[in-house]
């Protein structure tokens, strides 16, 4: 494969994942400003639980592979379970601003409605 048919396969690539991440973010802000409370914390959940296989392929990499000392590769798991989770994080603030305008919006009323 020469260099400009790698270099057109990353950018497809690449644009295929910022594609996937946006709607990721646009369904996490529908499902946050929906109803159910725990409907938003969906997408959030499976980031996560797609982040945890990072360390212990990152450590058994740079170990076995690599032939890097343990403390090193373990700092570089510890770094890599933090960047696979950015997107977890992202999602989770994205939830808890919806949500909590929409809680505060909901106590609000309830108060307009006990004033009356």
């Amino acid at each position: 494969m020469s260099i400009a048919g790698t270099l057109s396969l990353a950018a497809i690539l690449f644009a295929g994942m910022l594609l996937l991440l946006a709607g990721a973010v646009v369904l996490q802000v529908y499902l946050a400003k929906r109803d159910s409370r725990w409907l938003g914390w969906i997408l959030p959940g499976v980031f996560f639980l797609l982040s945890l296989p990072a360390p212990p392929l990152a450590l058994w990499f740079l170990v076995m592979l690599t032939g890097l000392a343990f403390p090193a590769a373990a700092a570089a798991a510890l770094g890599a379970f933090l960047v696979a989770n950015l997107p977890t994080l992202a999602l989770a603030a994205i939830q808890l601003r919806y949500r909590g305008k929409r809680d505060l919006e909901k106590r609000l009323e309830q108060m307009k409605l006990r004033d009356l």
